[in-house]
């Protein structure tokens, strides 16, 4: 075999293996369509209520009455450090990196059988949906799929927020007790009229404060 076939022969290898490497890398990208990971809600303050719910029929209310005061399940007020980690990562969520095709296919499964739910509102009307899966393996951003006016997106997605070290779904938890506001009195200062204090061993240590 003469020089010339033999630098034939390597030329059409080399072009081989080329085009293997790039069809491989074609085979294990995705479709970045803004549209398909764009999370984030820039206007936080539109949001009027948003719904979490997860896989084992969970859930859990969120309503905004006024100006830093929201209530969970109608009932009880919430704490305003959990309102303000959903709010920050709504308006800070970016994406982190897409999902290989050749993992799709179970992200998706993953998220369809362990999801966790939030859907904001602005007075009836959905803005969007979020549904996160499990975390990365390194546990520094969550496999999400977005949902948006009923219609699921058909990629899933790698979510983090820059410069947080950590997953984001332990930020969307469902049980109720949690939510609750730790305070002890639920009353504004202007409905108060009287504050009494009765000691029934000494009752001359009570006493009693007018508002006025």
């Amino acid at each position: 075999m003469n020089l010339k076939n033999i630098l034939y022969i390597l030329i059409v290898a080399v072009l081989g293996w080329v085009a293997y490497m790039l069809m491989n890398q074609e085979k294990n990208q995705t479709t970045l369509k803004k549209e398909y990971y764009d999370f984030k809600i820039d206007d936080t303050a539109s949001v009027t209520s948003f719904i979490i719910s997860d896989y084992d029929n969970n859930k859990v209310e969120l309503k905004r009455k006024h100006t830093g005061y929201w209530e969970i399940n109608n009932k009880h007020r919430a704490r305003v450090d959990a309102i303000n980690n959903i709010l920050d990562m709504a308006k800070r969520i970016d994406l982190k990196a897409p999902v290989p095709n050749n993992a799709k296919k179970n992200v998706l499964k993953n998220i369809a059988a362990y999801y966790k739910k939030i859907t904001f509102y602005k007075g009836n009307s959905i803005i969007k949906s979020w549904y996160f899966g499990t975390p990365t393996k390194e546990h520094d951003g969550d496999y999400m799929l977005l949902e948006v006016s009923g219609e699921k997106m058909p990629e899933p997605f790698i979510m983090t927020i820059p410069g947080h070290h950590g997953y984001l779904s332990p930020r969307a938890f469902t049980d109720e007790k949690e939510w609750r506001h730790p305070e002890i009195f639920a009353y504004q200062m202007q409905e108060l009229k009287q504050v009494k204090l009765t000691n029934h061993d000494e009752p001359e240590l009570g006493f009693a404060i007018k508002i006025p």
